[in-house]
């Protein structure tokens, strides 16, 4: 049996149904108001249905879209999800809220003039459909930061001699300092590994870091979570385009 909207049976049902919508819309001129309210009934009952559909199959071919680049030897790659699906807008952005699971902004600007918003992406070849927008206006804090969960599958199976490697894509109307945070947290202890992200690799082509586990003092084996942290300094009137993301993870090479 194919899956639901997948083969040529469905294709040949939603043809049919076009084809009754079309004659209930050409018989609806003559139809008596009994019947036409029985149809605007049916149809009100159907419309819901046809929209969860839709919704449905886009957000599939987007979430395939565009599968992120890796290098041999990579043992687990991820691209956040918000950039690859749709996802709600915050304006303002509140610190602290889950804007989308595994996706939260903190600050603390008093003033709350921060919003964060998805955009189209340019999608096609190796870039993700959305992208994810950053505006400050007149920023009174001392920190900005976006934070992503990582997946169980990122850190589960991970060791002291494994890299993970972060590639970033920003656009921004002009230069703030950008940092990458990796969190692991290991039984009561966090190891905090962070790298300055080049300003002007993110914005020609994408800036590349790794954080080497072997330089830590993480014990592998009492890995709990673990999350990256994208922070920006200076952010007042700035709008900053994060347009692709993806965290990689490979073994070290042996000597």
């Amino acid at each position: 049996m194919t899956p639901a909207g997948s083969g040529l049976f469905d294709t040949l049902l939603l043809r049919r149904l076009r084809k009754r919508l079309d004659g209930a819309a050409q018989g609806a001129r003559a139809a008596p108001p009994a019947a036409l309210r029985r149809l605007l009934r049916e149809l009100r009952a159907t419309r819901p249905r046809l929209d969860a559909a839709e919704h449905a199959a886009a957000t599939q071919l987007l979430r395939r879209a565009a599968p992120p680049l890796h290098a041999p030897g990579t043992q687990w790659i991820w691209r956040p999800p918000h950039l690859t699906q749709p996802v709600a807008s915050h304006v303002p952005a509140p610190p602290g809220v889950e804007i989308d699971p595994g996706l939260k902004l903190f600050h603390d600007c008093p003033r709350g003039q921060i919003a964060l918003v998805q955009q189209r992406g340019a999608g096609g070849g190796a870039h993700p459909p959305f992208a994810l927008v950053l505006e400050a206006y007149a920023f009174e804090g001392s920190f900005l930061s976006l934070v992503l969960d990582l997946p169980d599958a990122g850190w589960r199976t991970a060791t002291g001699r494994d890299i993970f490697d972060l590639a970033v894509r920003v656009e921004a109307e002009r230069t703030s300092p950008l940092f990458a945070r990796l969190n692991i947290r290991h039984g009561p202890n966090t190891e905090e590994l962070l790298r300055h992200i080049p300003a002007e690799q993110a914005a020609d082509g994408a800036a590349h870091v790794a954080f080497d586990l072997a330089y830590s003092r993480i014990d592998a084996d009492r890995i709990e979570h673990a999350w990256l942290d994208l922070i920006i300094e200076s952010p007042a009137m700035n709008r900053i385009t994060l347009t692709d993301i993806t965290l990689s993870r490979r073994p070290r090479a042996e000597p």
